[in-house]
């Protein structure tokens, strides 16, 4: 539209201005008009990349939990077993030697470990990777919608806050736990 205002308005015959005065009044509608056909096909391409990536994401986010569960698994047997071996080495000394000092510190080790497995447990991957999907799946529903109304917008906008705050509720679980790990506290 630039191009031909330019090209228009570079014209020099003896109707022009008559048609420069014209295509001056029409060009600001014909841009509205071009740009709302440009929006709704990028609208329309945008719905139909959310719809056809729905199922593909959906099944990705899967895989991701699949394999996080599985690492999970192995974490918290690990986990599971620093405890074992933290009471055993309580009780050992409690039963032999009852050195205070050592008692002491194998009852910190305890509590160190007991810390880390409540913190652990509420950093399980699964809850936040099902919040996930349920958005993704919230986000194809909504553009999938031809007319989408309040309702269509705040059920989109409760999976995406539910996302959000299970996402934020683990990383705050996983930063804690790290934390914990490096023997902060």
């Amino acid at each position: 539209m630039t191009g031909l205002e330019t090209q228009i308005n570079g014209l020099t015959g003896g109707d022009d201005s008559r048609f420069k005065s014209a295509a001056a009044g029409a060009f600001p509608i014909l841009g509205e008009i071009l740009s709302q056909i440009a929006q709704h096909k990028l609208e329309a391409a945008l719905k139909d990349a959310i719809a056809k990536g729905a199922e593909p994401v959906n099944t990705l986010i899967s895989a991701i939990e699949s394999d996080a569960t599985i690492a999970y698994e192995r974490k918290r047997t690990a986990e599971s077993a620093a405890r074992v071996i933290a009471i055993d080495q309580y009780n050992r000394e409690f039963a032999g030697g009852r050195n205070p000092d050592k008692l002491k510190a194998y009852g910190d080790a305890i509590s160190a470990e007991e810390d880390r497995w409540e913190a652990f447990g509420t950093a399980q991957p699964t809850a936040g990777l099902e919040s996930m999907k349920a958005a993704n799946t919230a986000l194809v529903v909504f553009a999938r919608t031809p007319r989408p109304n309040i309702h269509d917008i705040g059920s989109l906008a409760d999976a995406m806050s539910s996302f959000a705050s299970t996402a934020l509720r683990l990383s705050t679980s996983v930063q804690a736990l790290l934390n914990k790990n490096q023997g902060g506290k």
